[in-house]
């Protein structure tokens, strides 16, 4: 299935994972496979759907792990100013004639499925937010309309979609979704673990 609208990918995958005083994206979740948590986001993503995935990295060791995929690597230098670079950087990457997707790197669980029932209603609604729901809580990845790539550029610091959201209610779309656990984010080691443990069981 081809998306009728021109849609960019952007991972985000360029944070310091200061909390995990290790790069969480190269954690492996199968040793045996030498499967790590951006090879596990990076496996879901629906390259057919696309017109360019961009992969925003800031490591050396994620740079050579995303260049097994059919990505574009852009060099995030700004990286210690927080997510906003990021998204900047990628946004001013992006040429598609519709929407930007946002993803973070660091939901492994995230499932084809899922990112291709976001994209095919960005494409019934291309001028919208298109938002996935668990339990009333917005989650990632998130559909973005290119009408407001311009407000991505006043991003600072750590600030990220969540503003611009904010700023246009009357544009989201919710998507609802039953399993929070597909959204769960590795931020902490604890976090890890419980993520591992749900891959290992259905792996």
């Amino acid at each position: 299935m081809m998306s009728m609208c021109e849609i960019d990918a952007i991972i985000l995958a360029s944070g310091t994972s200061s909390r995990m005083r290790q790069n969480k994206l190269l954690r492996l979740l199968d040793e045996e496979k030498n499967m790590s948590v951006l090879d596990s986001c990076l496996s879901a993503i629906p390259y057919q759907l696309f017109k360019n995935v961009m992969v925003l990295v800031s490591d050396r060791g994620v740079k050579k792990n995303a260049e097994n995929y059919p990505v574009q690597i852009i060099y995030n230098e700004s990286y210690k100013k927080g997510k906003s670079q990021a998204i900047i950087k990628g946004t001013q990457q992006s040429k598609s004639l519709d929407g930007i997707m946002f993803f973070v790197a660091d939901q492994p669980l995230l499932m084809k499925r899922t990112i291709t029932k976001l994209v095919q209603q960005f494409t019934i609604e291309p001028k919208s937010i298109v938002v996935p729901v668990v339990e009333g809580k917005p989650r990632n990845p998130v559909c973005f309309p290119v009408q407001l790539k311009s407000y991505f550029y006043e991003l600072q610091a750590d600030q990220g979609g969540k503003e611009i959201i904010a700023r246009f209610p009357e544009k989201v779309i919710a998507v609802s979704f039953d399993d929070s656990q597909e959204f769960c984010d590795v931020d902490t080691n604890e976090a890890f673990h419980k993520v591992k443990a749900i891959y290992d069981r259905y792996k």
